[in-house]
């Protein structure tokens, strides 16, 4: 809108000096090189002509060479604009940024220090299992289900949010859940409890459902989303992994299925709820981020 009316105030100035010129000159006849004839009874001196001629180039020069300069600096600033922007998409997209350190290694070498058994990959396929069986207990609203997942704070806090989901009449729904990047970035320990943090990056349906209705009152219950949390697992201290001959499973109470039984989840098979007593790791700690937010130094600590 600036520009349009700087032009147009530009156009008025150059046709008023184009105005004043040619006025000027047909006022005035040239009889030889060194003499002019006046035509115009107004006066015999051109310096005012002149002097408004000059004015107006002036002005219209100042305004063309400010608006020149301006949208110079615009496009400039658009094209920085531009550069930050696909400079931080690049950072999103690439698999580092604003991620915590992959320390899985490093970690499963100082817990096999206590628990030889202790594999870092079972451990995050083991979390996996965790946090869909959560999810699920959540969005069943199966308090039962998660005091057995979880540490007793955290439950507590989730029972209250359950409650009052009951009450109003919905249900906060995460399922196909399709793990991108997991793995442990932190662990911290002290002389009654150990702690192990994990990084989770998925795709997964979120939404909240009106039980009611079965309409979904916010988010889109058919279309996937890249989720990000931060798991934390507890167990005592001293506790040692549970490994049996090969891998340990346990049959289904409903459809006699044989499953796999280190963690807490579902029956493959028929979707019933099974709870196993295999391993002593417990969700302390369960937060939904984004790309870039601080979760704190990856590492190895002892705390108080």
């Amino acid at each position: 809108m600036k520009r349009k009316i700087l032009l147009t105030l530009l156009t008025i100035i150059c046709c008023l000096g184009i105005f004043s010129l040619s006025a000027y000159a047909s006022n005035y006849e040239i009889t030889d090189m060194t003499r002019y004839v006046v035509h115009s009874s107004s006066s015999d001196d051109p310096s005012g002509v002149w002097t408004l001629l000059i004015v107006f180039i002036a002005v219209g020069g100042y305004y063309f060479i400010k608006y020149q300069y301006q949208k110079t600096k615009d496009d400039n600033a658009g094209e920085r604009f531009i550069r930050e922007r696909d400079k931080q998409m690049a950072q999103i997209n690439s698999n580092n940024f604003g991620e915590p350190k992959n320390l899985t290694e490093q970690i499963s070498n100082e817990i096999r220090k206590n628990d030889e058994n202790f594999s870092g990959d079972r451990f995050i396929w083991f979390a996996e299992n965790y946090f869909i069986a959560y999810k699920d207990a959540f969005g069943e609203r199966n308090l039962k289900l998660i005091e057995d997942l979880t540490t007793e704070d955290i439950f507590f806090d989730d029972k209250k949010i359950i409650e009052d989901d009951i009450e109003k009449g919905i249900a906060h729904i995460c399922n196909r859940i399709n793990f991108q990047t997991d793995y442990i970035y932190r662990y911290e320990y002290n002389d009654k409890f150990e702690y192990a943090s994990l990084y989770i990056k998925a795709k997964a349906v979120e939404y909240i459902e009106d039980i009611a209705t079965g309409d979904s009152i916010h988010g889109n219950k058919n279309m996937d989303n890249f989720i990000i949390y931060s798991m934390t697992l507890r167990r005592k201290l001293g506790e040692k992994s549970f490994i049996g001959k090969g891998v340990s499973s346990c049959q289904c109470p409903n459809c006699g299925s044989n499953i796999d039984a280190v963690i807490a989840g579902k029956c493959r098979f028929c979707g019933q709820t099974v709870k196993t007593t295999n391993s002593s790791w417990r969700i302390s700690a369960l937060r939904k981020t984004q790309i870039g937010t601080d979760l704190g130094m990856s590492g190895i600590f002892r705390i108080t």
